[in-house]
Order: structure tokens, then sequence, then C-alpha cells
């Protein structure tokens, strides 16, 4: 009872945790610094025999990957936050609760008494449902839903005097929002199902079909990593021949491998015109377009979309961390504990930080 006191009394002292959701792996940091920020696998596993998920702290993120072989031939890896899958009631509460006591690990403090959270625009609407419950019954106190865009403008910058294009290539696909004058123009918010997942099946396809080799989709990914870091590069990839079915080495080359991409990119860029000519930049390339997202660190899309838009691309630094980076840029502006300026609501009832919350902060004085 004592410790319940203690904990309400100086809840307000303790750390604010920023958790970005996402298709494949989900990001963590203590928003006070933004130091330091931590990825797992948003992966959960589920049992071949009756098809539940296993709740407990050993088949959640990277505790996954010490899974022996014996265990891994009865259970099965999913990802929840996935596109087709859902993820409500005592798993979010597990996943939430796990991350919680990770970071608390990880930076040597007391769990975090307060959620931000930030994901998709589909994601978010899943989970407003219930995330409530489910985070204070994993131990938060607060929780604070953000929505993607907002994260991303404020680490992108965003001025009132320039309009901004912000391109979210992710795991499961592609979501652009447009912002002009301060203020998210949702004409301009696009959304196609080309990300990270469509690339590495493309790229087996493409191997299959150009080298007469099979890969997986561990190689796949290794060699999109490779493609936002020449220096992670492979120097040959692994598979089997298509007709003989013999391990096979194989060198390929970067420029191989975009040629494979480039059908995808041309749909990314095309939905990227569409958004833009609703944005309405006067003059047409007084604009900026910021590259983010999991599936972005790729020289080659960028090059690709410069030429099809007519308009300098920024690729920042770890683009797939600057949904997480917002986070830590809006808590230290102090816009996320402004309850007068953005209608923040402590729990039970969590916030939703929408467009609408911030037009007052960001658009054109009067």
């Amino acid at each position: 009872m004592y410790e319940r006191i203690r904990d309400l009394l100086t809840g307000f002292k303790r750390p604010t945790m920023g958790l970005v959701l996402g298709a494949s792996s989900c990001r963590y940091v203590l928003l006070a610094d933004g130091s330091e920020v931590f990825r797992e696998p948003s992966v959960l596993i589920r049992s071949r025999k009756d098809n539940k998920i296993i709740h407990n702290e050993s088949a959640i993120g990277d505790a996954v990957r010490n899974i022996n072989t014996e265990w891994g031939r009865t259970t099965e890896t999913v990802f929840p936050f996935d596109d087709g899958l859902q993820v409500g009631g005592y798993s979010l509460q597990c996943m939430l609760r796990y991350f919680r006591k990770r970071i608390a690990e990880r930076r040597g403090c007391r769990g975090p008494a307060r959620l931000v959270v930030t994901g998709r625009p589909s994601l978010l609407d899943l989970l407003s449902r219930f995330i409530e419950e489910d985070a204070r019954k994993a131990g938060f106190r607060a929780c604070t839903i953000v929505e993607e865009y907002v994260c991303l403008a404020a680490a992108a910058g965003a001025e009132r005097s320039v309009p901004l294009l912000l391109i979210d290539v992710g795991h499961t696909g592609t979501r652009v929002y447009g912002c002009r004058g301060g203020v998210f123009v949702a004409e301009a918010f696009a959304d196609v199902r080309v990300g990270g997942k469509q690339m590495a099946e493309a790229i087996i396809r493409g191997t299959h079909g150009r080298l007469c080799l099979e890969i997986g989709t561990a190689t796949a990914n290794r060699l999109l990593i490779g493609m936002s870091d020449p220096f992670q590069w492979p120097s040959a990839i692994k598979g089997r021949h298509v007709l003989t079915g013999l391990p096979r080495s194989h060198a390929v080359d970067l420029h191989e491998v975009a040629n494979i991409l480039r059908p995808l990119y041309d749909r990314i860029a095309e939905t990227c015109r569409a958004a833009l000519v609703k944005l309405k930049p006067d003059p047409p390339d007084h604009v900026r377009v910021v590259l983010a997202g999991e599936a972005a660190a790729s020289s080659s899309l960028r090059d690709q979309l410069e030429q099809r838009l007519g308009v300098a691309v920024e690729l920042p630094h770890r683009p797939e961390e600057l949904s997480i980076r917002g986070l830590v840029q809006l808590n230290n502006t102090g816009l996320l504990a402004s309850a007068s300026g953005l209608g923040v609501v402590e729990v039970p009832t969590p916030a939703v930080v929408t467009t609408s919350h911030l037009q007052e902060k960001m658009s054109p004085e009067t």
C-alpha cells in the first residue's frame, strides 16, 4: 500500500517513455534526454498446436532470438502490428509491460510513469480503443497518443513559410503527408502499399528470374540494408540454384538490385507526385521533401524521387528514427506537457495529439 501511495505522489518525477509501434520493429526511448534509442522486433510467439499467443517475457522482442530449436518446432513468430493482424487485450498489455521493464533495466531507472506512443494512422485507430486500459495495467500512470505525421514534422523542422512533404517508407507501405502554412493538408495525404516487405519480395523474385538463385527473406533484407549503407553491402549472397537445387554463391551488384526495385520506386514516386500536386506549392519547386521510415535509407530511392518530382529530396541520418526523434523534440519543447495547448488528458482518458491540437501552435498568425 505504501509503495502505491508513493508512486501516486512521485509519479510526476518519474521518466516518460516514448514508443514507436512499427510493423517489423518497435523503438523506445526516455524522452527526458533522448540520447539512446532502443530497437527490438515487434514480434510475439504463437503455438502451432492451438494457435494461441504465448504470453511471457521470453516470447517478446529480442528474447525471441534465444528460443531453443525444440521449442521453435512447436511455435511460430507473428508480427502483431503488421497489416492484416490485430493485437489487443492481454497481448498488447504484455508488450507494453515488457518494453517498460526493458528500458528501466537498460537505463538503470525506475519504470516510466507515462507513455507517449505513436505509429501509422491505421494502427493508432485500432489501438486507441483499448490502449488506455492496457497501458494502465502495464504500470503506466498516463498515456498519450501522438499522430505519426506530427512527430515526423517536428523532427524535420516544419516551417510555416515552406511547404513540407513527408514520405514515410515503412515495412508494409509508404505514407505521404503534406503540410502547408503550418497546417496539415488532408488532400495531400496518400498511401501506397509499397514498403520494405514488398521490396524484399521483389528482390527474391528478381534473383530467382535473373540469377536462377533461390534466396530467403533474411538474405533479401541484408541486401536492403546494404543499399542504405554501402559498407554493409555483401560481397556475395548464398542460395540454391533453381534447376539443380545445389548451394551456390553469387556476387550481386548494387545497381542490379536497384534495377529490380525500380518499378516499386516508380509507384512511390507517382504517389508522391500526386500528393505534391495537391499540396500546391508556389512556386512549384518551393517545397521541402523529406524521406523517413525503415526502408527509406536508400540513395537510389532518393535519386529516383528527385528525378520524378523535380525537387531536391532530403535523406536525414537514420531516417528510421525520425518518428522517435520527433517525440523527443515535442517533449523538449514542452508541447506534450502543455495541457492547455494540446488538450493532453491524463489517465483514465488517453490524450490524442492530432492536427487540430497543433493548428493553434503551427498556423500563421491572423
